[in-house]
């Protein structure tokens, strides 16, 4: 449909689309989340990994405090917010500049939600700057930017960040930014050692890191806090998206991480709830 449609709209979309969950937004026609707005938010609920938003709204419907790093379009982040209460806050990261600039619209079109912040840094280990790649979908930080297009942006680790705006617990995080989550997780040691977040989602690609082996570089720095990993069954390769994708299921992530080798990512539910809370939440298998 996108080449058609293209000629249509044109390389520019400027409208406000109404969502059929009643939240507006700003769009980017230059990646395909943009277009998927436009063509399935004001008709379906849950067009964009389904199961993973669904489950998201769960978690933190409770939650006080949260996190979103990797906002793109801020997508995800305002779904959140709607799931928190009023009074809860949510703080977003989104350093690339043009994404940045329409996740902020985004914002402010829903600004009785209540309190969320958009941040145009980067969430790392230590404070400082980065480079990070330019892309539509997926911008990563990288150490040199070689013929790549890049942008030199503000990093700060969520100890910090937390530390400044005078926050000691956090309930709830999302991680989707390609690959640096472990150095994330660097970042963050004294609220872990607090014994938060409960819940964090992040996403794994094999597309960055090149190989499921990996996996141990995010599973490491949080299982000595003792985490449980899940991995959550979801529609990673957009097919069918108009399904009704049921009820929710997630899968111990050592007993199952073979079955998902051949998905280019999916993500991981790191969480200290127990089993028996997770069946309020999914179907759970082992």
């Amino acid at each position: 449909m996108w080449p058609v449609a293209s000629r249509i709209l044109g390389g520019k979309y400027d409208n406000v689309v109404k969502l059929k969950n009643g939240l507006k937004m700003k769009t980017d026609l230059s990646d395909i989340l943009g277009r998927m707005v436009i063509f399935y938010g004001p008709k379906i609920n849950y067009f964009w990994e389904p199961q993973t938003t669904k489950l998201m709204e769960i978690l933190i419907k409770d939650a006080r405090q949260a996190i979103v790093a990797g906002a793109h379009i801020g997508y995800m982040a305002i779904i959140a917010k709607k799931a928190m209460r009023s009074e809860s806050e949510l703080h977003a990261f989104e350093p690339v500049s043009y994404l940045y600039n329409i996740a902020k619209k985004n914002f402010e079109l829903n600004n009785e939600l209540g309190k969320m912040y958009i941040n145009k840094e980067a969430l790392a280990d230590k404070n400082g700057e980065v480079d990070i790649t330019i892309d539509n979908l997926r911008s990563a930080i990288v150490d040199s930017g070689g013929n790549m297009r890049t942008e030199k942006v503000k990093a700060v680790t969520i100890d910090n960040y937390l530390g400044e705006k005078g926050i000691e617990n956090l309930d709830f995080m999302l991680l989707d930014v390609e690959g640096y989550e472990a150095r994330v997780f660097a970042g963050m040691q004294n609220i872990l050692a607090n014994g938060n977040p409960k819940d964090i989602i992040f996403e794994y690609s094999q597309k960055i890191k090149g190989s499921i082996d990996n996996i141990n570089e995010y599973i490491d720095p949080l299982e000595q806090f003792g985490y449980n990993f899940y991995i959550i069954k979801d529609n990673y390769k957009l097919e069918n998206i108009e399904r009704d994708w049921g009820q929710m299921e997630i899968c111990n992530l050592e007993k199952n991480i073979e079955k998902f080798k051949d998905n280019s990512y999916f993500n991981v539910l790191a969480t200290k709830r127990s089993a028996e809370e997770l069946e309020k939440c999914a179907t759970v298998r082992n």
